[in-house]
């Protein structure tokens, strides 16, 4: 009997902890046009993988308060945009983005320690895609 009292306890808490996270984190973005959205996403999905398209983060250096990063974007015709990105905090960053052959230098101000994302879109194709690589920095 105490162990069935303990799983409905266990589980009233385990489903009010879900809806408290879920009305918490729901960052109230909604697709009017949900399966034409995902027959997209899954097609620009298939031509980065059969590209074998990629964010490579070769280093992340700290100068004082510079945060220098550099990589590449691998196998990739045309960098269309690349911009380095806060999505959890919702921070505008100051930043420079130097592109030159598919290699790229990302130089910021005063960044803090966190997860962060490298966002690029390429064209492919005449196919523009959207990549995302996640980077962690640490001071």
């Amino acid at each position: 009997m105490r162990m069935m009292i303990a799983l409905v306890i266990l589980g009233v808490l385990l489903l009010f902890s879900s809806f408290y996270f879920g009305v918490k984190f729901f960052d109230g973005k909604l697709e009017e046009d949900s399966y034409n959205a995902a027959i997209d996403y899954d097609k620009k999905k298939k031509i980065i993988k059969d590209n074998d398209i990629s964010i490579v983060v070769d280093s992340i250096k700290f100068d004082g308060k510079l945060c220098s990063i550099t990589g590449d974007v691998k196998n990739a015709e045309n960098i269309f945009t690349l911009k380095f990105d806060a999505p959890s905090t919702k921070l505008n960053i100051p930043q420079n983005v130097e592109i030159k052959n598919g290699k790229f230098i990302i130089n910021l101000k005063d960044i803090t320690e966190g997860n962060y994302l490298i966002v690029a879109e390429v064209k492919v194709k005449d196919e523009l895609v959207r990549l995302e690589k996640s980077v962690y920095i640490k001071k």
